[in-house]
């Protein structure tokens, strides 16, 4: 079967489908709600006294000014990143866009693909660089784009790997749609990711 021929849309863009976003914002919706309710009965109780001083109330204090918030936080950021994710496949390359970051990296510098505990990723022959999506496309080079926020996150490490969750919509690289992308614009990184 020659590849050349195949007439591939781009851009092709793959989303967390609506039901799984549905599924997993309720989820977090309602861990929120049990934390703000874990948190409130707590403050209450630090408030009327009914939590004495000692360890309990070390524990409390704690619960209270610590964890709750962050974990909070994390479920409404777990939640806007479900809403956020994508992966775009575009004539230079592909696009991973995530709440905080963007990973770019052109067809070329793929040099497989595998599953990686059950997590797709792409190998890159040269590790994405801490530059603008814009710039890497315009460059033709691997290039990542980070938030100022999310920076403590992912550190400062090189990327030589790109990892897609599965709940982006695309099962293994070499079982859907995306088998024919990579055949026609990645054909090196087909045949040695198999």
């Amino acid at each position: 079967m020659d590849s050349s021929r195949w007439n591939l849309p781009f851009p092709k863009t793959y989303r967390p489908s609506l039901l799984l976003q549905i599924s997993f914002s309720s989820i977090g919706l309602f861990c929120i709600f049990m934390l703000l309710a874990a948190f409130t009965a707590v403050l209450i109780g630090l408030i009327t006294g009914q939590i004495s001083f000692g360890l309990p109330f070390l524990l409390a204090s704690i619960c209270v000014c610590l964890l709750s918030p962050f974990a909070i936080l994390a479920c409404c950021m777990y939640i806007f990143n479900l809403f956020w994710m994508q992966l775009k496949l575009v004539q230079e390359g592909i696009l991973f866009i995530t709440l905080g970051q963007r990973l770019f990296t052109p067809w070329s510098n793929i040099i497989s693909f595998r599953n990686h505990r059950t997590i797709p990723e792409m190998e890159l022959q040269q590790a994405a660089e801490k530059i603008s999506v814009k710039e890497g496309i315009r460059r033709k080079i691997a290039a990542q784009e980070v938030a100022w926020w999310y920076t403590w996150w992912i550190g400062r490490r090189s990327t030589y790997f790109i990892s897609v969750p599965q709940i982006v919509g695309m099962p293994a690289w070499d079982t859907s749609e995306m088998e024919l992308y990579v055949r026609k614009y990645a054909p090196q990184a087909f045949h040695q990711g198999k």
